[in-house]
This record gives structure tokens, C-alpha cells and sequence, in this order.
């Protein structure tokens, strides 16, 4: 089961956001079993994901653009034991552009939550925007959740948001 525990080093009265493992690979009843505030990683497209008026929900949907998709994917399933992938790049391009990968379609997931980036309850960022202008996506994220943060405070977050510092930091 999951462990709800805070980490090494947080306190009860300390306010925390709740990871919850990826929505595919959980029942729903699990997650209505976390404390608020959490959030929820997910691949699934607009229509699946649970919408309450009533909850307050609120989405941040990261696109990137497809050419880094695709290679991210091809590395994956030829890395990942359950695709055992031995095809060739133009062969999962082939399929990529048909649509008929894992996940399914590129372009029929991206339109829908592109189609509700100006709804109150969604943020839509662009990976390649949030790579270049780090500080000012971490700020819109902050604000889109409600966050008040100093300008030490994002500092801090968009300089540990960064790969050379995730990557120094297992």
C-alpha cells in the first residue's frame, strides 16, 4: 500500500502538498483517501480525468513538443522490458503519427487541454517555455495554486527545479 507518512524531517503541523503515485495505477477510491491539499500525476487524457465543481480542482497540463516526445519514446520502449521494442525510429514514427503508440495519439491527447487552457481551473504550459523561463513558470504555477512566494522563495524553487541541481540531487 502507500506509505501517507511525512518525510524525514516534517512535522504534523507543517502544511504539505501529498504526492499521489500515477492516477492509471491507483483505484480512484484511493485518492479521495488523501489529504488535502494533493495532487495527482497522470497521462490521461482530458475525458478521463475526474472533474468536481464542488472540489475545486485545478490542472496544470505540461505539453512538449512532439519531435521530444517521440525520441523520449522511442528511448523508453526500447529500454522498458514490458514493450521490448525492436523496432526501428521510422517504424514508431510510423505508429507514433497513426497514433497507435502507448497513451495513444500525441495530437488527440494535447487538443482537448489545449481546448480549456483559458478555463479558470487549468494551467497549460509549454515544457519547452517552462525550460526557458523557469523562474516566471514556477511564479505562474505559484499563483495559478494559490501560493504566495517571496522572490527568495521562487528563486530558491526555480534553482532547484533545475536538471544540473535534480541531477545532484538523488
Amino acid at each position: 500500500m502507500y506509505n501517507l507518512a511525512h518525510p524525514q524531517g516534517q512535522t504534523e503541523d507543517t502544511p504539505r502538498i501529498h504526492t499521489i503515485p500515477l492516477l492509471e495505477y491507483i483505484p480512484y477510491e484511493l485518492v479521495e483517501t488523501y489529504p488535502s491539499p494533493h495532487y495527482v500525476k497522470t497521462h490521461c487524457p482530458y475525458e478521463m480525468i475526474p472533474k468536481n465543481p464542488e472540489q475545486n480542482l485545478k490542472y496544470i497540463y505540461i505539453t512538449r513538443n512532439p519531435r521530444d516526445v517521440l525520441i523520449s519514446l522511442y528511448h523508453h520502449m526500447c529500454g522498458a522490458l514490458e514493450y521490448e521494442w525492436t523496432g526501428t525510429w521510422d517504424e514508431l514514427f510510423r505508429y507514433f503519427l497513426a497514433g497507435k503508440v502507448p497513451f495513444g495519439c500525441f495530437f488527440d491527447h494535447v487538443l482537448p487541454w489545449r481546448q480549456h487552457r483559458n478555463d479558470e481551473n487549468v494551467l497549460f504550459i509549454k515544457f519547452e517555455d517552462l525550460k526557458k523561463y523557469l523562474y516566471g513558470g514556477v511564479r505562474d504555477i505559484a499563483e495559478f495554486l494559490g501560493f504566495e512566494l517571496s522572490e527568495p522563495q521562487l528563486k530558491s524553487i526555480a534553482q532547484n527545479c533545475t536538471f544540473e541541481a535534480m541531477k545532484a540531487n538523488p
